[in-house]
């Protein structure tokens, strides 16, 4: 006796990978964005930081407040990128920025954090770095549109994975910050 439903049941999750392989990719990268021009008054060692976004972190020192919820915050100091767990403000996760640009937004107990192109997706809770198996974004960063330079202020992202994770098209909108100026 042939058993030919454990076949069918394989050749769907093969489709399945396959068309979500193709999906994830095509659905960010065509996907609109918004974006702010930079001041021209924004120049590297400037800082024009309100003070209410200025905090004083132990072991830190200080550093700007990027992104928060009632669980973690983001904040960027000394060139560093750092995530903060609430309330007692330990580092979970510590990253060294060279693009003096850091976009940063909270959801769902996950910190996306980009210098410039390059983002991390954390887990709020542990600092550790969520891994997916396909993963695409339409993030821009820093960027020139005729003569003004210009920075991405959201994202749209998707990704496959892990386990049978499925997220298309899921968007952000993004607190920034470039050279000492509050962009977004």
């Amino acid at each position: 006796m042939v058993f030919r439903r454990p076949i069918w049941l394989v050749a769907g999750a093969v489709g399945f990978v396959l068309l979500a392989l193709g999906l994830v990719p095509v659905t960010t990268l065509l996907a609109p964005y918004s974006s702010r021009p930079i001041p021209t008054d924004c120049t590297s060692g400037s800082t024009q930081i309100v003070a209410d976004r200025i905090l004083h972190v132990p072991g830190i020192g200080a550093a700007w407040l990027v992104a928060a919820d009632s669980d973690a915050e983001v904040v960027f100091g000394s060139g560093t990128a750092y995530l903060l767990k609430l309330p007692d403000r330990s580092v979970l996760w510590q990253q060294s920025f060279a693009s003096g640009e850091i976009s940063a937004a909270l959801q769902s107990g996950t910190a996306y954090v980009f210098d410039d192109k390059i983002g991390y997706f954390l887990n709020t809770t542990t600092g550790d770095v969520q891994l997916h198996v396909v993963e695409s974004d339409n993030y821009r960063g820093l960027f020139t549109s005729g003569s003004a330079r210009r920075v991405q202020t959201d994202i749209v992202y998707s990704a496959l994975g892990p386990g049978a994770s499925l997220t298309l098209h899921h968007h952000l909108d993004f607190a920034v910050i470039f050279d000492g100026c509050v962009i977004a």
